[in-house]
């Protein structure tokens, strides 16, 4: 009703104003202070505007009221800016200012409301200032106008923003906390303060409530670990201010007295003075005031407990001082439920706070006669702070701190990356010491023995790129991690499975499936991303059928500059004879290790063994390696270890042919000599047959007989066989070709002592164009005396059959010829049994030609 009134009467007002001045009325009086002669207080003199504060009796700060210049400069300002915008909120925070302020404030806003009551500057209360030297943050960004408001936050001041202590403090309730000397108490500050004076005070401060190394310089240091805070002060004519460092943005935060948190566009500097503006309620507002003096720089350790996921129990120790406190700040790793328990000799009390130093309805657990705190709880993945004090003010003394995840977890499980970036390994990245991060892992590997690469792909969180420290990538092949394992064991020559400086990736050699345990090591948490991948190095086939058969032929098996180590597999698909040569084009003194290994395995136990080739230790002066050497069927692995630039490092293979010719093989030679079934069934009632022919019905076999004419062994034993495509014909260590599909099949011979002489022979795998019933018959000895229990396996190889694979047919057991009486029985695996000497009848019908019997007469003798 009043507001409504006042508006009514604005014109009447204006005019009653201006006849005022003209006849020159004596002054209005307020009923509750003592009135100026200008009705509108800003055309008041500074004199003027003084004498009114000073006739209304209001209090001026000690330490200014000597200073009148000063003081009339500070009240005349302060009746304008409270003149123009009634709503302005002062931000000083030195509490005897911002007191005087706000007394003047409400002085000028009474004289208003009891003289004229309204004008058009007096009622003009929105803000359209933009922050020109700070940001405010407002839904997520940082902006220069409509600033986000927390009710709290006029609550305390730059002080108590700056050392982190904000939380709700009974001593005071306003703006006021903290001051500077209110912890330790051995002094204050005063307007005129020097800086030095004002800096030694917080320090003593910062000592009192537990914190360490605290430390006063002139300059912003170049680094700060991990427990390290920064923060600096600077004074202007009748204020100080202060404003905290964070090394996550790299940028400096302040809270002018009970306004919101700005964060400050620039680094500061002696050279630029701090002018004061403020975020309001949502509204921002220029004051000029200036902080000017000197910058005093204050670096101090922290009291901080880092807990994890992996946190087994941890103890730390503080002294509380008489009618103080201490605070922890507790940086949590990753949500879970965590344990805190503190103990005394005295009476406790226990507030857990959130990072905005908000008060947790956490209750602790007390028991001990209240001198045991505790509290176990789910804790996010963020910031708290814990704070202890005594029950009473008067005592003194230790509290014992122990901390821990409720319910550890050692280590995580990575696996095998059949994709990009399968395994995650940035949410348990946790902190470990001052600046270290660690992740530690566990791989159960199920692909076998082999060369592994490992390697870490990350991103930070600002753009920039990362720098891997040494040891980034640790592997070890036990859980009790006494030292890593070996990339590739060599005696005498270090080769620990640990990555260099800068490097993201190693090669590594693991011999088994099972564990093997892994430890991610990061200087920063500051990623956005970061994932290790573990996948089988590259796997290159080496199949001899695709090179020339008469001529040696060069085959480049890698030209990498990759940095650090490099591998490959080679699956190599027949034996050969090689030259092997390595050369590396780069200036590196320390060693290289280059390798050609090859893996074997035991079925019978199940585990990978090491044949070793080549080892040869190269670097700038030993540049290029040379050496022949025979390389059977098998898995190899070839490359480096610990090349430690981008230069060129290439292997190149020479296979080499000093003997050739498909002459040398002959096949099924004449009658005199044990041909295959293609000769012995599918020919048999043919008088012409096909000796040393190269075609072969499917499903039937030929036998290769080297010709010692050629000045080579004649025994099929001294080759390695080997078929160019098994899905056409094999071939057995004795040189015996089976077709299996129809089309061209290509033979190899292999002579096992010079595998330079290498013998190829095509083949064709026909149908077989007959009709009539093959009947093949055999005659099967073995004496009863001999055997145990009467059981025998019965070795088809000893019969004439198309093929000596008994699951290629399909048996039947008669014990009825001759009248012998014996009983007999055979299993699916070819083992026979029978009570004693006699005969039977075996009859196999091959099952991938259905006009071939086979009849097998088994004699037992006694």
């Amino acid at each position: 009703m009043k507001k409504h009134f006042i508006k009514v009467c604005f014109a009447f007002i204006n005019l009653l104003i201006i006849l005022s001045f003209f006849l020159h009325n004596t002054q209005v009086k307020a009923q509750t202070q003592t009135a100026p002669t200008p009705e509108l207080l800003s055309q008041m003199t500074a004199d003027e505007c003084l004498d009114f504060v000073i006739q209304n009796n209001i209090e001026i700060p000690t330490g200014l009221e000597n200073n009148t210049v000063l003081l009339k400069e500070f009240v005349k300002q302060t009746i304008d800016i409270v003149e123009s915008n009634p709503k302005y909120n002062f931000a000083y925070n030195f509490y005897k200012i911002q007191k005087f302020a706000e007394d003047v404030k409400e002085l000028v806003n009474n004289y208003y409301e009891v003289s004229i009551n309204d004008n058009s500057s007096y009622f003009s209360t929105t803000s359209s200032y933009q922050l020109q030297y700070n940001y405010v943050y407002k839904e997520g960004e940082w902006v220069v106008s409509g600033g986000d408001w927390l009710e709290k936050w006029s609550n305390y001041n730059c002080y108590a923003y700056s050392i982190n202590r904000s939380e709700s403090n009974e001593k005071y309730t306003t703006q006021s906390q903290y001051q500077p000397g209110d912890f330790a108490g051995t002094g204050s500050y005063s307007i005129g303060m020097p800086i030095n004076d004002l800096a030694n005070i917080i320090k003593a401060d910062l000592e009192a409530i537990g914190l360490t190394n605290v430390t006063i310089i002139d300059s912003i240091p170049t680094s700060l670990n991990s427990n390290q805070k920064l923060i600096c002060v600077r004074t202007g004519s009748i204020d100080y201010h202060l404003m905290r460092f964070d090394p996550i943005t790299n940028a400096w935060y302040h809270k002018p007295g009970n306004t919101a948190v700005l964060k400050y566009k620039y680094i500061p500097s002696n050279s630029l003075d701090w002018i004061t503006e403020t975020s309001y309620e949502g509204e921002e507002y220029y004051n000029g005031f200036r902080y000017n003096s000197s910058i005093k720089y204050i670096v101090y350790d922290i009291d901080r407990l880092v807990l994890n996921c992996r946190t087994n129990e941890q103890t730390v120790n503080k002294n509380i001082l008489m009618g103080k406190d201490i605070i922890y700040e507790i940086n949590i790793g990753c949500a879970k439920s965590y344990k805190l328990i503190s103990n005394s000799s005295y009476r406790i009390e226990m507030y857990l706070y959130d990072e905005d130093m908000n008060l947790l309805n956490i209750t602790p657990t007390m028991s001990n006669n209240n001198c045991t705190a505790e509290i176990t709880s789910y804790l996010s993945f963020r910031t708290y702070y814990l704070r202890l004090k005594f029950y009473y003010p008067s005592k003194s003394g230790n509290v014992t701190t122990t901390y821990q995840a409720t319910w550890p977890t050692l280590d995580y499980q990575v696996y095998y990356s059949n994709v990009p970036n399968k395994n995650n390994v940035l949410p348990h990245l946790h902190e470990i010491d001052n600046n270290q991060f660690q992740n530690q892992l566990y791989y159960v590997n199920s692909n076998g023995a082999g060369f592994y690469e490992f390697k870490l792909t990350g991103t930070s969180l600002n753009g920039s790129s990362i720098t891997y420290p040494n040891g980034a990538i640790k592997v070890y092949d036990e859980n009790s991690k006494l030292a890593p394992m070996d990339k590739f064991s060599l005696t005498g020559y270090a080769n620990q499975a640990s990555t260099k400086y800068n490097d993201n990736r190693m090669v590594v050699y693991l011999p088994r499936n099972g564990s093997f345990y892994i430890d991610v090591n990061m200087t920063t948490n500051s990623l956005s991303s970061l994932y290790l991948d573990i996948t089988s190095v590259d796997l290159q086939e080496l199949d001899l059928f695709g090179l020339s058969a008469s001529t040696s032929q060069s085959i480049s098996i890698f030209n990498e500059t990759t940095k650090g180590d490099y591998f490959e597999c080679l699956d190599i698909k027949q034996t050969g004879k090689f030259t092997v040569s390595a050369s590396y084009s780069g200036n590196q003194t320390n060693d290289i290790l280059f390798v050609l290994t090859r893996q074997l395995y035991n079925s019978s136990s199940d585990t990978y063994s090491l044949d070793t080739k080549i080892i040869e230790l190269m670097d700038t002066d030993n540049d290029s390696y040379t050496g022949t050497l025979t390389l059977e069927k098998g898995v190899y692995y070839v490359g480096y270890f610990n090349k430690h630039d981008v230069s060129n490092f290439s292997v190149t293979f020479n296979r080499l042919v000093t003997q050739y010719g498909e002459q040398v093989l002959v096949t099924d030679p004449d009658c005199d000599t044990l041909c295959g079934s293609q000769i012995r069934i599918i020919e048999m009632n043919q008088t012409n047959k096909s000796y040393r022919g190269t075609f072969i019905t499917k499903d039937f076999t030929r036998l290769i007989y080297p010709d010692y004419n050629f000045g080579v062994s004649a025994s099929r034993l001294d080759y390695y066989w080997y078929s160019n495509d098994e899905t056409k014909a094999t071939v057995t260590p004795y040189g015996t070709v089976f077709g299996r599909g129809l089309g061209t099949v290509k033979i190899m011979a292999v002579l096992k002592s010079d595998p330079s002489k290498v013998f190829i022979k095509e083949f064709t795998i026909i149908n077989d164009t007959g009709s009539d019933p093959l009947v093949v018959n055999s005659t099967y000895k073995v004496k009863y005396s001999e055997l145990t229990n009467g059981k025998f396996h019965f070795n088809l190889e000893k019969t004439n059959c198309p093929y000596p694979w008994l699951q290629y047919y399909n048996w039947s057991l008669d014990t009825t010829c001759h009248n012998s009486g014996i009983i007999a029985s055979m299993d699916d695996w070819g083992e026979i049994t029978v009570d004693g000497p006699g005969c039977f009848t075996l009859t196999g019908a091959y099952c991938l030609n259905s006009r071939v019997t086979v009849v097998v007469h088994v004699v037992v003798e006694p």
